[in-house]
C-alpha cells in the first residue's frame, strides 16, 4: 500500500513541474500572443490606426492647396532690387496678390507691376517711388503701403477696392482726396513732423 501511495505522489509532482514548464514555454507565450492579435479587439485597433492615418493624409493634402486657394505671396522685402530687377522678378509671376517691395532703398520705377491684375496688397515703404501711375489700373487691389517719398496721391482714385492705405512719414500734400475712394475704411499717416502739420494738411 505505502509503495502505491509513493507511485501516486510522484506522479502528481511530475504532472505539476510539467504543467509549470508549459507555462513558462515561449512557443506557448507566443501562441497566445498571436491568439490575442488575432482577436476582435486586434482588428479594432488595426481599424482605428488606419483610420487616424487616413486622416492626417487627408491633413496634409488640404495644406499643400491652401497657397493655391489664397493666392501667390512674393516677399521681397531688403534684397536690394533695382528696377531692372524688379522687373524681371514680375515677369516670371504675373498671378501674384501679395507683394512685399519694402526697404529696397534703389528701387524708383515700379511700371512692371502694372501687368498684376490680380494684385491684391503691395508694400513700397523704404522705397523711394515717387510716380503711383502703374497703380492706378490694378482694380483688385485693396491694401497698399507707400513711401515717405509720394506726394500725390491722384493717381489711387480710380482704385475702388481700396481699404487700407498707409501713408509712411506722409509727404502728401492733400488728403481729402481720398474721400474720392468709396470703400477705404483705414487710413494710417505715420507723420514725421508735427500734428499740426497734418491738421493743416487735412485742411486743404
Amino acid at each position: 500500500m505505502n509503495r502505491i501511495i509513493s507511485v501516486f505522489i510522484a506522479a502528481l509532482m511530475l504532472a505539476t513541474v510539467l504543467s509549470a514548464c508549459a507555462g513558462n514555454n515561449p512557443a506557448t507565450q507566443t501562441q497566445a500572443a498571436e491568439a490575442d492579435a488575432s482577436s476582435p479587439t486586434g482588428e479594432n485597433n488595426d481599424d482605428a490606426e488606419t483610420s487616424a492615418a487616413d486622416d492626417a493624409g487627408n491633413n496634409a493634402s488640404e495644406a499643400e492647396t491652401t497657397p493655391a486657394e489664397t493666392g501667390v505671396v512674393v516677399d521681397l522685402k531688403s534684397k536690394g532690387l533695382t528696377d531692372d530687377t524688379v522687373a524681371n522678378a514680375v515677369e516670371a509671376d504675373t498671378e501674384v496678390t501679395e507683394l512685399d517691395l519694402s526697404d529696397n532703398r534703389e528701387l524708383t520705377d515700379i511700371s512692371a507691376l502694372a501687368q498684376l491684375a490680380e494684385l491684391q496688397t503691395l508694400n513700397l515703404s523704404g522705397t523711394v517711388v515717387t510716380d503711383l501711375n502703374p497703380l492706378s489700373g490694378l482694380s483688385e487691389l485693396n491694401s497698399l503701403t507707400l513711401p515717405d517719398t509720394v506726394k500725390d496721391i491722384s493717381q489711387l482714385l480710380k482704385l475702388d477696392n481700396l481699404e487700407v492705405l498707409i501713408l509712411t512719414g506722409s509727404n502728401v500734400s492733400n488728403l481729402n482726396k481720398l474721400s474720392a475712394l468709396p470703400n477705404l475704411r483705414k487710413l494710417d499717416v505715420k507723420v514725421t513732423g508735427s500734428l499740426s502739420a497734418l491738421s493743416a494738411r487735412l485742411a486743404k
